[in-house]
């Protein structure tokens, strides 16, 4: 089963669309501690749900070690970013996770530059239905209560609803 780091945003916008859980049926599913802080520490709805998984094995916590000797890869510079994000990416460059779930724009953007393998919330659905467990309804459900609750540009949602089976299929579980 894949392992996939998530940023706060993407997991918080998967809870408010019901598909969080949808999430932890398909991958492994693993924040740093910066963004399970970010995420059980604020008056959030879903802060409870968060906490509540965090003490189960349903979820991999990964310490914040930022060890420069891990990886040939050169580190990006990440100061931009805030803590969650960062943190997530960084991760992911020292080894940790098959990809990135990410709806932070500037950490997106980082990850294209530097050719990270990510996707945002927004192709969760697309997944989901590759994978047949959406219907192509229920796949365009979900997208629209994605595309309602995020902060997505038109050029975004026309990137993520334009990609292929080919182009997602690195992501596929």
């Amino acid at each position: 089963m894949k392992l996939i780091l998530v940023d706060s945003s993407s997991a918080i916008l998967l809870y408010k669309t019901e598909l969080f859980e949808r999430l932890l049926e398909q991958y492994r599913v693993g924040f740093t501690e910066s963004v399970f802080f970010e995420l059980t520490l604020y008056d959030y709805p879903s802060a409870e749900v968060f906490k509540n998984l965090g003490e189960t094995e349903k979820l991999s916590i990964f310490t914040n070690n930022l060890d420069r000797n891990v990886t040939n890869q050169p580190f990006p510079d990440v100061s931009s970013l805030n803590i969650g994000e960062r943190d997530t990416i960084l991760q992911h460059i020292q080894g940790i996770g098959d990809f990135i779930l990410i709806d932070d724009g500037k950490g997106a953007r980082l990850c294209f530059q530097h050719q990270l393998p990510f996707i945002s919330a927004l192709l969760f659905p697309k997944i989901l239905y590759l994978v047949g467990e959406l219907s192509k309804r229920e796949c365009d459900q979900k997208t629209e209560a994605l595309i309602n609750v995020g902060r997505y540009s038109q050029k975004i949602i026309d990137k993520a609803t334009g990609l292929t089976s080919n182009e997602l299929e690195q992501y596929l579980p």
